[in-house]
């Protein structure tokens, strides 16, 4: 207890930036917020108790999260509060335990670059989805523990270091499996520095596969056996595969989710790039250092992209939260630097300047996209209530509604005028018909039936609205319509 009090003290400035920051970078996603599948959740699973979705996905954390909440009665609001409050611990750790590699590894450590590579321009996602928010988070967390174990490893050559990170990468995969790439990625930049030969190089290299291959394997299989994984058939070449992905990772990185200006993440890293390159231009070996940065570059690209080869080829679909590892890729080359270059003010102060601009756009990404959330909700509610009056003065005038009927128009509108969306992130909820279904159950407080109707299916297609409008529900005996614009 002593030994943490004097480290908690030594360190007072850096834990208190740590938190400061992640306190303004965050904590606009504290305030009560939906997406669709937060209607799906409560409506389904919280409410009418009808499956374990999250069981059937192989997030078993998530599922242990939800039903510890649920026997202490918690309401759905402080579920997602919580939620929040278990990220921001998450990642305030994570931030810490990896600025202490840095320190193990470099003699300094740098908050903002380790707080930058925790928390990523792609975990913005995380937040857009409060309740899924603290697991995920909770993931990144366990794969920097296994990343901490891995280092700990290289240095002692210790097996139950090396058994430790495995079981916390596995630990990662149960919470999100869009964050297993950071068990490989946090780690892998510092295994030339334990390595005195290539036979050792390779040997650690092959641990960090086996550390990341062997969790992620037994992962995919328990989903297949328990869920609804999306393990792909042979059903396209592995080149239409490799095309997709490729296209969709470049316009991943040069987009940045509207996150960051676009181009912004290209321009950066390669200034970083070119930075470590004249600063290790005498140092002896240099061509060794440049062989390994391309390694580690490669490893950020290659290693969040792998699941993709072995899931459907209809479900390739890259965005922040499935790729978060992505995020790491301009740091990449400051990481390098900080590990094996010898310290230079001029280098420290590009450095500096670069990782400075990042974070400055990455608050603006984060703020506007927490805020054009909340404005997506209040427009969402206005059009939710407009439905629920509907529904409720038919009940009380005629007769109990028992079934429902949801269909699209011909142009579905995908998020609303002037809301700043990408990928799932603020997309209208009637963009997601069992969204929409979901919201009006958890209202109501029941489920109702689903009931096919031709005519009003034909009746939606055959118009292509805007915006809502009294045309759009039509209630009829014990059935109301709703038509999805």
């Amino acid at each position: 207890m002593r030994d943490i009090k004097i480290k908690i003290k030594e360190n007072k400035y850096e834990l208190l930036i740590a938190f400061l920051l992640l306190l303004v970078f965050t904590g606009l996603f504290s305030l009560n917020r939906a997406a669709p599948d937060t209607y799906s959740l409560e409506a389904y699973e919280f409410l009418f108790q009808d499956n374990l979705p999250y069981f059937k996905d192989g997030r078993f954390f998530m599922t242990i999260f939800v039903l510890v909440l649920k026997a202490l009665n918690f309401p759905y609001r402080i579920l997602k509060l919580c939620s929040w409050a278990l990220a921001f611990i998450s990642l305030y750790f994570g931030i810490i335990i990896f600025n202490g590699m840095l320190k193990k590894s470099s003699k300094k450590g740098n908050i903002l670059l380790s707080f930058l590579t925790i928390v990523n321009i792609f975990v913005l996602e995380f937040f857009i989805f409060s309740d899924y928010t603290g697991i995920m988070c909770l993931g990144i967390l366990f794969a920097v523990i296994s990343a901490k174990f891995f280092l700990d490893f290289l240095i002692e050559h210790k097996k139950k270091l090396f058994i430790l990170s495995m079981l916390f990468s596995l630990f990662t995969a149960f919470c999100y499996q869009g964050t297993i790439a950071l068990v490989v990625i946090l780690p892998i930049i510092f295994t030339l520095k334990y390595s005195k030969s290539l036979k050792e190089f390779l040997k650690n290299n092959l641990c960090l596969v086996l550390v990341y291959a062997i969790p992620t394997f037994f992962a995919l299989i328990i989903g297949k056996l328990i869920g609804t994984n999306r393990l792909a058939p042979t059903d396209v070449g592995f080149f239409a595969k490799i095309e997709k992905i490729f296209k969709g990772v470049i316009s991943l990185l040069a987009s940045t989710a509207t996150i960051i200006p676009k181009y912004l993440f290209f321009i950066l890293l390669i200034i970083n790039i070119l930075v470590v390159i004249i600063a290790f231009w005498k140092k002896e070996k240099k061509y060794l250092y440049y062989l390994f940065l391309i390694y580690c570059l490669l490893a950020g690209l290659i290693v969040p992209l792998a699941p993709q080869f072995v899931i459907d080829y209809e479900n390739i679909w890259l965005v922040p939260r499935s790729s978060v590892g992505l995020g790491i890729i301009c740091l990449i080359p400051i990481l390098i630097y900080y590990i094996y270059g010898k310290k230079n003010e001029k280098v420290i102060t590009v450095l500096s300047c670069t990782m400075l601009l990042l974070a400055i756009f990455q608050f603006r990404g984060y703020l506007l996209f927490g805020y054009h959330q909340i404005r997506n909700n209040i427009l969402e509610e206005k059009e939710s209530i407009k439905i629920l009056e509907n529904f409720y003065n038919y009940e009380k005038e005629e007769q109990k509604i028992r079934n429902i009927s949801i269909y699209t128009d011909k142009n579905i509108t995908y998020n609303y005028q002037d809301i700043r969306v990408f990928g799932d992130m603020n997309v209208r909820i009637g963009a997601r018909p069992w969204g929409v279904k979901a919201m009006i159950f958890r209202s109501i407080n029941r489920s109702l039936k689903d009931k096919e109707s031709k005519d009003f299916e034909k009746y939606c297609q055959n118009h292509d609205w805007t915006e809502f409008n009294d045309d759009t529900i039509k209630i009829k005996d014990d059935t109301i319509y709703i038509c999805i614009y």
